[in-house]
């Protein structure tokens, strides 16, 4: 059944999930989300794009990204304003997209 299950999905793109960590600038605005720069670079984002983060309940927040190398690859650092709106606890994966224009 497990099988069954990864072949279906062999063709589905799931959107990145990154583990929440508290950010490393802890002077940073309410709507800043840290990300190590290899991930910016994979996910073809840039400095002050703005992206949609989605957590728990179909909660949804915007966000401006900066480049935080002080961050581990695969994680982001989230203010605990936006970890409390997006109703997060730590650690948790979330999911973002690129904001579209």
């Amino acid at each position: 059944a497990a099988a069954l299950h990864t072949e279906e999905l062999a063709g589905v793109k799931l959107p990145p999930r990154f583990i929440v960590q508290r950010p490393v600038d802890k002077t940073a605005d309410n709507n800043v989300l840290e990300m190590h720069p290899d991930d910016l670079e994979a996910l073809e984002l840039f400095e002050g794009d703005l992206v949609q983060l989605r957590g728990k309940l179909r909660r949804r927040f915007y966000a401006n990204v900066v480049a935080q190398p002080g961050l581990e690859p695969g994680s982001v650092g989230v203010n605990e304003t936006m970890r409390r709106n997006l109703r997060l606890k730590f650690p948790v994966g979330i999911a973002n997209a690129k904001m579209r224009a």
